[in-house]
């Protein structure tokens, strides 16, 4: 039997993000909720997508599954308009 390679072995992980709205996108990471830490990645080089998508997801887990801190690696002035 033939071991899968890595682009199959990709296909069949990947999800579909729905739209970056809380109610849809925000719940597909309800899995991580009983989690007491989540890293999403590194916030200074992403696309305006990928900041609106970590907004989601923290928003969701703070609103829904009482998570409470959010910590980011950030520009300081930048951090400090959001602070």
């Amino acid at each position: 039997m033939r071991r899968p390679n890595a682009r199959e072995q990709m296909a069949a992980a990947v999800e579909p993000f729905t739209e970056l709205d809380e109610a849809s996108y925000g719940a597909l990471f309800d899995r991580f909720a009983d989690h007491r830490v989540m890293m999403l990645g590194e916030y200074t080089h992403g696309t305006s997508e990928f900041y609106r998508s970590c907004a989601a997801i923290s928003r969701h887990l703070i609103r829904h599954h009482g998570f409470n801190v959010v910590a980011v690696e950030a520009d300081w002035p930048d951090a400090a308009v959001v602070a």
